[in-house]
């Protein structure tokens, strides 16, 4: 009968959801050690963050979500990421700068693709709230102990 047959259809559903589920939980947790093992492992909450002249990076100030407030370090020596506290990032995916949590969420982006984040006094490019995040966006100021930034490459 036809309800015999949505119900034989529905379990096959069912079960396919539950291998793809177990797929993508195996898929996370890999993501996650791997993360853990590289060193980037999240900092307990009660490490205050350095202030701005000692951070070697980005100080994130005046964000909807006060767990981004922070110095974000320069992480090795790939100026394309800064490891903020516990799984927060700063880093550059497909153009944009973004703060967040590397794939969970993106909380913060900056409007416009750019070679450096946007910091205060930047007029062209601003931080933008994400859906699902809380408002305001936040203000970035470079830390003194960040190595300074090569020329803009020669106009084509």
């Amino acid at each position: 009968s036809s309800s015999d047959t949505a119900a034989l259809a529905l379990g096959r559903l069912k079960e396919k959801m539950r291998r793809t589920l177990g797929l993508v939980a195996l898929v996370v947790s890999l993501w996650l050690l791997d993360v853990a093992s590289s060193g980037l492992a999240p900092l307990p909450s009660s490490v205050s963050p350095p202030s701005a002249p000692a951070c070697r990076g980005y100080v994130v100030q005046g964000a909807g979500d006060a767990s981004f407030d922070a110095c974000f370090e320069l992480h090795g020596h790939d100026s394309q990421a800064f490891v903020g506290p516990g799984w927060r990032r700063l880093y550059h995916w497909q153009g944009l700068w973004k703060l967040g949590d590397p794939g969970f969420n993106v909380s913060y982006a900056a409007e416009l693709p750019s070679l450096w984040p946007p910091v205060i006094g930047d007029t062209n490019n601003t931080w933008v709230v994400q859906p699902g995040a809380k408002g305001p966006p936040p203000t970035l100021r470079r830390g003194s102990a960040l190595p300074p930034l090569p020329p803009p490459p020669p106009p084509p």
